[in-house]
């Protein structure tokens, strides 16, 4: 399942959504039993912006939930026209 959730957040690092937040729970998932997985999520843990208690901001996390929003009505709307098209 981690090496799942850590394709869909490569994949959302070039696509719509959160790449880096879905990075991190799949490196989270894998750290429990992969050493080299704890490494990885200290590197994209420093790379998410934070406030000073090392959390997310809200805007962080607003931004996140829209561009996912968005980009799976995108997805949900391509697929209907190329199947659905008259």
């Amino acid at each position: 399942f981690g090496v799942l959730v850590v394709i869909l957040g490569l994949i959302m690092l070039v696509g719509p959504g959160p790449g880096l937040l879905m990075l991190a729970f799949g490196l989270g998932i894998l750290a429990i039993d992969v050493p080299f997985a704890r490494r990885l999520l200290l590197i994209v843990r420093n790379r998410l912006p934070q406030d000073s208690e090392g959390k997310l901001t809200q805007r962080t996390v607003l931004i996140m939930i829209c561009t996912t929003s968005l980009g799976i009505i995108f997805s949900i709307v391509s697929i209907w026209l190329t199947f659905f098209r008259n």
